[in-house]
């Protein structure tokens, strides 16, 4: 397990904080989230030329780690959705999934490793519920899947129940709606209920489109 804290696991203001107090502008933090949310590691956006300052990067490459996930598998399917395997930094692992679309490809991310709720026509369950990723960790499955391409649109529709660790999604899908290019009108979260859930979900106040998952 790395040392290094990911640095999109600090808010906004805790890494302009973190950037002042090394001598920087806080807007670079500003410039420095939007690039990792948009796929790029900062090292690549920081060519001659660019915005972002050289001197900037070793500083907080000591200390941070742009993706604490790391890729360890990768597959193609026919229609043209790819699966990325990612390996959590304490060693679990979950996959997201870039979908083809006409115009508008979208990104299936996991809110969960594993899954407590255990519907018999689904894998994800098979070994019940391992933990819930945290908001940091479904952002950086987002870059992940930027980096192989474009991403406008967003489902919660890979393993887990997103009710489960809604906390954490929600974090997650406010700093998407604010800085990462994705709004609520974007957004698919997929459950399967019960009723309390889907009211957990809409005391957010955000206008997600929910799909409900009906099986007997």
């Amino acid at each position: 397990m790395s040392a290094r804290r990911a640095f999109l696991s600090l808010s906004l203001e805790e890494a302009r904080s973190e950037l002042s107090a090394r001598g920087f502008r806080p807007v670079w933090a500003d410039r420095l989230r939007r690039t990792l949310l948009a796929g790029e590691l900062p090292v690549e956006a920081a060519k001659p030329g660019a915005a972002l300052p050289r001197a900037l990067l070793p500083q907080l490459e000591a200390d941070y780690s742009w993706l604490s996930l790391q890729e360890t598998a990768q597959s193609r399917a026919e229609d043209g959705a790819v699966k990325h395997l990612l390996e959590l930094a304490d060693g679990e692992a979950v996959e997201a999934v870039r979908l083809p679309g006409s115009g508008a490809p979208s990104a299936c991310l996991s809110s969960q490793v594993g899954c407590a709720v255990g519907c018999r026509f689904c894998a994800s369950g098979l070994e019940g519920g391992q933990r819930n990723p945290l908001a940091h960790e479904l952002l950086e499955q987002v870059a992940w899947l930027r980096r192989a391409g474009e991403v406008r649109r967003l489902v919660l529709m890979g393993a887990g129940e997103p009710t489960h660790n809604l906390r954490e999604v929600a974090r997650a899908l406010d700093v998407l709606r604010t800085e990462g290019g994705i709004g609520p009108r974007h957004v698919l979260i997929s459950t399967v209920g019960p009723p309390a859930a889907i009211r957990r979900i809409t005391q957010l106040g955000r206008k997600f489109t929910l799909a409900l998952s009906l099986h007997a």
